[in-house]
């Protein structure tokens, strides 16, 4: 009965450390992507110097990071929820890329609800 005991208490313990560091990992993982999303918003930020621009283009590209560097701060919680759902790891191309194709979604989306 003892050895049962030892074994029950030593499963319950992996059991709770196992917990731990995946809330942990989550905790690093939700500071990692959140950094990441504010390069991408101080990019666009940088971007948006543009609108002012007298060249048509140049200054429609400026309004767009614009409203991508909204995008970005308003959905900030769903994008780092969504890429711990996804275990995207540390790859900043993959994440970049990820952060692009939302993004690019969300604007399609927006142009479909416009008509």
């Amino acid at each position: 009965m003892l050895a049962g005991a030892r074994f029950t208490v030593i499963s319950v313990g992996l059991v709770l450390l196992c917990c731990l560091s995946s809330a942990h990992a989550d905790e690093y993982s939700l500071d990692y992507y959140s950094r990441c999303i504010n390069r991408k918003i101080a990019q666009c930020d940088l971007k948006t110097r543009l609108v002012t621009s007298q060249g048509e283009n140049l200054s429609r590209y400026g309004v767009d990071a614009l409203r991508q560097a909204t995008y970005y701060r308003d959905v900030r919680g769903l994008l780092v929820a969504q890429m711990i759902k996804e275990e995207m790891g540390r790859d900043r191309h993959r994440i970049n890329y990820f952060l692009i194709k939302a993004y690019a979604e969300w604007k399609k989306h927006e142009r479909i609800a416009a008509f």
